[in-house]
C-alpha cells in the first residue's frame, strides 16, 4: 500500500458520506459506495482497500449481507459497522454471523470512531506483513543481506518492511506478535482517552481476554446472568473459569480508568468511593453463590461452578502515592483484589520484551 491507507465507506445517505469524507480525508484515501452491491464491486476491483465502514440499513443488500460477501472475497479486510439503527439488530447475533471488527452507533464519540478505524487499518497491515493475504513469505539474499519478501499469487513480490533490515540484521515477527503489539497499543490508547467508557473496555477485553487472564484461568465469560426470583438479575462483567476442572470460578468487575483509586482523609490514604462501590457490587455477586439453588442454576445453564468466588476489581490509574501507603490500603481491605489499568498495561508491555 502506497501513501495514505485506502478505506471504503458505505451508506445510502449522501450527506453521511460527505461528512465522513470531510472527517477522514486528511488521513485516508476515502472511497464511497451508496449501496451494498456497489460496495462489493468496489472491493472486488480495488485491492488496496484496507477497511470497510458500512451502515447496516442500506440499499440493496444490507450491511450484514455485505459483510458476509466481503468475508468470501476479501476475508482479510476489517468491517466496521457504523449504524443509526442499532436497536433493530442484536449485536451478539451479528458478531457470531460476520465477526465485525467493531460495531459503532452514529453520533458516538468521533474519537472512538477514529480510533477504531486506525486500529482496523493496523490490523489489515499486520495481516499483510505476516504474509497471510493471498501470498506466502520467503527469505532470500539481496546484496549479501537476508531479506523477507511476500510472494503474491500473480507472481509479483514485495519486501515486507524495509525498516526491519538495517545493518544486515533480520528480525522476524510472527503474525501473532504483530497482532499482540497492535492490541497493546489499542489498549494504551483506550486507557489514556478520557472519553473511554466501561463498555468500550468490556468489548476490548472480550476481544483480548489474555489482558485479564493469568496462568490460573482458561476463559473469561462475559455478562453471565445471575437470575433472581424477586429482584432483577445480577450481571457481573466477567466470570473467570479456571484451567483446573476441580477449581471454582472467580469474578471480575470493571470501572473506568478515570476513577480515583485512593483518597487522602484525616492524614491517611483510603480507597476511594468508586473502589468501595465496586467492591460492594462484587460482594453482592459473591453472595449470590451462597445459595445452593443459585449455584446449580448457573452450573446447569453455563457449565460453571462457583462458591465464595475471589473478587477482582479493575479501575483507575496507578495512584501517585508511596507504595507502602498503597500496600496498607489493600491490606486493610481483604474483600477484593484491586488492580489498575496501568497494572495491566505494564504486564502486557513486559510480554513484548
Amino acid at each position: 500500500m502506497v501513501g495514505k491507507p485506502r478505506i471504503l465507506v458505505v451508506d445510502d445517505d449522501p450527506l453521511i458520506l460527505e461528512s465522513l469524507i470531510a472527517l477522514l480525508e486528511d488521513d485516508y484515501q476515502v472511497v464511497t459506495a451508496l449501496s451494498g452491491v456497489e460496495a462489493i464491486k468496489e472491493a472486488s476491483s480495488d485491492r488496496e482497500i484496507a477497511t470497510v465502514i458500512t451502515d447496516i440499513k442500506i440499499s440493496g443488500i444490507n450491511g450484514i449481507q455485505l459483510a458476509q460477501r466481503m468475508r468470501a472475497i476479501r476475508s482479510e479486510v476489517p468491517i466496521i459497522f457504523l449504524t443509526g439503527y442499532s436497536g433493530d439488530y442484536d449485536e451478539e447475533e451479528i458478531d457470531r454471523a460476520v465477526h465485525p471488527f467493531d460495531f459503532l452507533r452514529k453520533g458516538q464519540s468521533i474519537t472512538r470512531l477514529l480510533r477504531s478505524i486506525r486500529n482496523a487499518v493496523r490490523s489489515h497491515a499486520a495481516a499483510l506483513a505476516g504474509g497471510l493475504v493471498g501470498s506466502c513469505t520467503a527469505i532470500c539474499s539481496v546484496d549479501g543481506r537476508a531479506r523477507v519478501v511476500a510472494l503474491r499469487e500473480d507472481g509479483g513480490y514485495r519486501f515486507v518492511d524495509e525498516s526491519l533490515f538495517s545493518m544486515g540484521l533480520l528480525y522476524v515477527y510472527s503474525p501473532d506478535v504483530i497482532a499482540f503489539r497492535a492490541a497493546v497499543q489499542e489498549f494504551e490508547e483506550l486507557v489514556n482517552d478520557s472519553t473511554t467508557t466501561e463498555q468500550q473496555l468490556h468489548t476490548f477485553f472480550e476481544q483480548h481476554p489474555d489482558f485479564i487472564l493469568d496462568e490460573n484461568y482458561a476463559r473469561a465469560h462475559s455478562k453471565i446472568v445471575l437470575s433472581r426470583e424477586k429482584d432483577g438479575p445480577l450481571i457481573p462483567d466477567f466470570v473467570l473459569e479456571p484451567f483446573d476442572s476441580e477449581s471454582l470460578c472467580d469474578l471480575l468487575e470493571l470501572k473506568r480508568p478515570s476513577a480515583e483509586v485512593a483518597v487522602l482523609k484525616k492524614n491517611r490514604y483510603r480507597y476511594s468511593a468508586a473502589v468501595l462501590e465496586g467492591i460492594a457490587q462484587l460482594v453482592e455477586y459473591q453472595r449470590y453463590f451462597d445459595e445452593d439453588r443459585h449455584r446449580k442454576a448457573i452450573e446447569n445453564r453455563y457449565g460453571l461452578r462457583a462458591y465464595r468466588p475471589r473478587m477482582f476489581l479493575i479501575l483507575g490509574r496507578a495512584p501517585r502515592i508511596d507504595p507502602i501507603a498503597l500496600k496498607k490500603i489493600s491490606a486493610a481491605s481483604s474483600d477484593a483484589i484491586v488492580k489498575t489499568y496501568d497494572d495491566l498495561l505494564r504486564k502486557m508491555k513486559r510480554k513484548l520484551k
